[in-house]
């Protein structure tokens, strides 16, 4: 069995996996890490947890960052900038001798909903996931597109607006993460609020709040036609906590009515979908990641 690990922005999502992609056992722990070192600290207690109670025969795990799957470094901030240039992989190696293998948060999703997911059976698919910022994956012909730096997926750097003259810009993650919900609703009301509160207020009929979600669907919207446009994959699959809702593609194909309605040229409208696995489906891709890499090297 492997244990997989979730590394998020706000909490750590952990559990154990089996070959065939079923979850045994998952819990989560807030991640209060603000350095390297204090990471690994967490890591080793739900490892060291899991281990007590199964056979682990690997350790597998996400990293919210541009990463080099093959070596394990960190290639940008992400939502911890602290870990840029870091090997939380190697890190670990030092006190497990077991395989370790990490992938980025988003292209995990994508494995494993072209695994036993939404995706199975399709040859080419995105795969966006929205939380603290917006991440995903590109799967050509079935497997992961890396890119030659490693930033296929990474619709989170995307440009929505771009001001010349100020020099001022917004991408997609500054548009329509659940991070910038929760953090503009925070500045308006000066306490903290997180992105489900932001949501209830806008059901409670709260006028700034209701303009946040109006923005954050809209801004989405836009960010998927532009993937069809550019990529044209057969669906495009959406994870991340707030895809669970079940009005999230309702409101998403409202926008699309609108864009398609002002643009008559475009005549391939994206089919767009939600995660199968949810917020399980980095736990589950991290595993199909560790089970691909341990048939190549075996």
């Amino acid at each position: 069995m492997i244990c997989s690990i979730d590394i998020g922005g706000t909490m750590v999502k952990y559990g154990v996996i089996t070959q065939t992609g079923k979850i045994v056992e998952k819990s989560l722990v807030k991640n209060n890490a603000y350095s390297k070192d204090s990471l690994i600290e967490i890591l080793r207690r739900v490892i060291d947890e899991m281990r007590e109670k199964y056979l682990i025969e690997g350790i597998a795990f996400t990293i919210p960052a541009i990463t080099d799957s093959n070596t394990g470094e960190v290639l940008s901030e992400g939502s911890m900038p602290f870990l840029l240039g870091e090997n939380v992989k190697e890190a670990l190696k030092k006190h497990y001798n077991l395989p370790i293998h990490s992938e980025n948060d988003g292209n995990c999703a994508a494995l494993a909903e072209a695994w036993i997911g939404a995706g199975q059976g399709k040859s080419d698919l995105a795969v966006v996931v929205i939380g603290t910022g917006v991440g995903g994956a590109v799967l050509k012909d079935g497997r992961i597109h890396s890119g030659n730096n490693f930033l296929a997926g990474e619709f989170g750097y995307m440009f929505q607006t771009f001001d010349f003259e100020s020099k001022k810009f917004e991408s997609w993650s500054d548009c329509g993460s659940v991070l910038t919900l929760s953090d503009k609703m925070s500045q308006h009301l000066n306490r903290e609020v997180s992105g489900k509160e932001v949501f209830t207020l806008a059901e409670s009929g709260d006028a700034y709040a209701c303009g946040l979600i109006d923005d954050f669907y809209n801004s989405n919207a836009i960010g998927f036609f532009n993937i069809q446009y550019m990529y044209d994959p057969e669906v495009i699959i959406i994870g991340g906590g707030v895809s669970e809702r079940q009005d999230f593609l309702i409101e998403l194909e409202k926008r699309m009515d609108l864009i398609f309605e002002c643009n008559p040229i475009a005549t391939k409208r994206p089919i767009l979908e939600k995660t199968m696995y949810g917020n399980d489906a980095n736990l589950i891709g991290a595993a199909y990641h560790f089970i691909q890499h341990e048939a190549i090297t075996n």
